[in-house]
């Protein structure tokens, strides 16, 4: 299984506003430092524990079609399609009856 990151976080899981406070600073001069680390922590953090701490989207690539698919990236909020090549080479689009979050 390959995974790919389709479209990153477009927040940080912590507000610039609750690590100023944490870091006993007042003015905002410093709010790009202290974005990039908490963007930098975060992106450590998600992949050290397989786990996404802000809404992401994650493509998945099998190459091959197991009985149960597992999806390693969690937690998973929806799944917005199943597809597949069948036999003829065709994408084909699995059922969304057809599995579970």
């Amino acid at each position: 299984m390959i995974e790919h990151l389709t479209t990153a976080a477009t927040q940080i899981p912590v507000t610039i506003h609750r690590a100023r406070a944490h870091l006993r600073v007042d003015l905002a001069d410093d709010d790009v430092e202290i974005y990039n680390a908490i963007k930098d922590a975060a992106k450590a953090a998600e992949d050290y524990t397989g786990r996404a701490f802000c809404d992401q989207v994650w493509t998945a690539y099998y190459d091959h079609f197991p009985e149960t698919l597992c999806v390693l990236r969690r937690p998973i909020v929806s799944i917005d399609s199943v597809k597949y090549i069948d036999i003829d080479g065709n994408q084909q689009t699995v059922s969304s009856a057809n599995y579970r979050t």
